[in-house]
């Protein structure tokens, strides 16, 4: 199963830092949503969720719902993703850092599925392959160095990686994001502000394509197919925990964007207990 969780800075106030225009970022969006409906076709069984972040970090849609701790898939239409993403833009005081929560809020995403997709390995005795990866999409000049850490820490300890495309001439910035993808053996790209203020989905959309997993995971799920059918515990996802309410040992529940304090589905009430942050 191939899992793609996608940050997009839906701050104007970064955009305009870097010199693109309101109708540049708009052209954006729109490769975003081409993007997104292309993945789909050439992997259907491939999910992905879509965030947005600028002061604050909301989750704008997916394509995959959880039922009865299994996977539902859903369709989302591309007018429905354009509407979830122009509707959070918007200008900011100042341009905001992407390594914040935002990012780990991703991680906390494929940490969920990744989890899921694990205690359903075990109990059918099934080896269901499960690639997650991350796609920052970010025009921002600001660095949080002070999380970072923590979030990189939570990447390696989850094998997540962190495919980062940047918009910013910064160049501390973007050697520090060049780090981040490198550290998570992960793809960078520099998206340099196109020559012309409008017509740019294309040029958006070819930027994405390159920077995306498509042809890693294509060459991933031969191999699965090569092995499907072949369990193999040793690589089962060792996710054990203690919920921090009930403290029973779980091997699955809802982790803290902000925190990552684990809680199991029976105690979760949409807050976390430690740091009170909605979940």
């Amino acid at each position: 199963m191939d899992h793609l969780v996608t940050l997009f800075d839906a701050n104007m106030t970064s955009y305009t830092s870097a010199g693109f225009v309101e109708t540049q970022v708009l052209d954006l969006v729109d490769a975003i949503v081409s993007w997104l409906s292309a993945h789909r076709q050439s992997s259907p069984y491939a999910i992905w969720n879509l965030y947005s972040f600028s002061t604050e970090v909301s989750h704008s849609c997916a394509s995959y719902s959880i039922v009865n701790e299994k996977l539902a898939g859903e369709l989302q239409p591309p007018e429905v993703i354009r509407r979830s993403l122009g509707q959070t833009l918007h200008y900011c005081p100042r341009a905001t850092s992407v390594t914040g929560l935002a990012l780990l809020s991703a991680i906390a995403a494929v940490a969920r599925v990744q989890s899921i997709v694990s205690s359903l390995s075990e109990s059918s005795g099934i080896n269901m392959m499960y690639h997650g990866r991350i796609l920052i999409i970010t025009a921002s000049g600001v660095q949080d160095s002070d999380i970072v850490n923590s979030a990189l820490f939570s990447a390696k300890r989850f094998n997540v990686k962190i495919d980062i495309i940047s918009l910013t001439t910064v160049p501390d910035v973007n050697i520090f994001l060049k780090q981040v993808a490198y550290l998570t053996a992960s793809k960078f790209s520099n998206m340099p502000k196109p020559k012309t203020s409008a017509g740019n989905v294309s040029y958006f959309a070819t930027h994405i394509f390159k920077a995306s997993p498509a042809v890693e995971w294509r060459a991933l799920q031969l191999n699965d197919s090569a092995n499907a059918g072949v369990y193999h515990r040793e690589k089962r996802l060792d996710f054990m925990g203690e919920c921090s309410v009930c403290h029973a040992n779980i091997s699955h529940g809802i982790a803290c964007a902000a925190c990552f304090t684990l809680q199991c589905d029976a105690c979760f009430n949409g807050s976390c207990p430690t740091c009170l942050v909605a979940v």
